[in-house]
C-alpha cells in the first residue's frame, strides 16, 4: 500500500471516529487545513532561501509540539483568535462565520 494510500485511510478512519463522537467532517478538515497551513508557514520561514514569516511569533508552529495539556490547548487556539480579531474585530469569529461572502463588481 502506498504512503498516500495509508495516510488517507487514515485521516479516513479519523474523521469516522470524529463523527462517532459528534464532531462532523467540515470541523474536522478544518482542522485539518488549520494544522497544515501553520505547517506550511513554519517550512516558509525556515526555508534556506529568502525565509519569509507569515504568521506572527505566538501563532507558529513550532509552540505546537512544545506543549501539552491546558497549554496545548491554548496554544492551538490562540492563533485563530488572533486571526479573527485582526480580521473582524471580534475575539470569537461569530460575526465572520455569519457574514455572508462579499460579491465583486466587475
Amino acid at each position: 500500500m502506498s504512503d498516500a494510500r495509508r495516510l488517507v485511510d487514515s485521516c479516513r478512519a479519523t474523521a469516522t471516529f470524529c463523527a462517532a463522537i459528534g464532531v462532523s467532517t467540515i470541523d474536522y478538515v478544518e482542522q485539518l487545513m488549520y494544522l497544515l497551513f501553520l505547517k506550511m508557514a513554519h517550512e516558509r520561514g525556515t526555508r534556506p532561501l529568502e525565509p519569509e514569516r507569515i504568521v506572527p511569533a505566538e501563532c507558529l508552529w513550532q509552540r505546537l509540539p512544545d506543549a501539552d495539556g491546558d497549554e496545548l490547548e491554548a496554544t492551538y487556539r490562540a492563533p485563530a483568535a488572533i486571526w479573527l480579531r485582526s480580521a473582524d474585530g471580534n475575539a470569537d469569529g461569530a460575526a465572520s462565520r455569519r457574514r455572508p461572502p462579499r460579491r465583486t463588481s466587475r
